[in-house]
């Protein structure tokens, strides 16, 4: 059996894997919307029979970018503070001892 210390590293690693698992899992459900949005863009760009229609189909575009680099930006930081958390009780439990 594990002595204390090294069953609080192991468990905070096996923590840290999960965390980061999940992690990956919301990136490719952003990363999945940002697609779908991004091949509808494009399409209602390539479809403007009017130049005055494209400034609205790329305004559309960029928003559907803008959207998914801010879903990004949210997942990283529950992640990153989740992680940060995590490797926190692993500094204390480890300083304790």
């Amino acid at each position: 059996m594990l002595n204390v210390p090294w069953q609080t590293s192991y468990r905070t690693m096996l923590e840290a894997q999960k965390i980061m698992g999940e992690a990956f899992i919301r990136e490719l459900d952003v990363l999945g919307a940002a697609q779908t949005g991004y091949g509808k863009g494009l399409e209602d760009m390539l479809s403007c029979r009017r130049p005055q229609d494209l400034p609205a189909a790329y305004a559309s575009l960029m928003t559907v970018l803008l959207e998914a680099m801010a879903r990004h930006a949210e997942v990283s930081a529950a992640y990153a503070s989740r992680l940060r958390q995590c490797c926190g009780t692993l500094a204390e439990t480890r300083a304790r001892n």
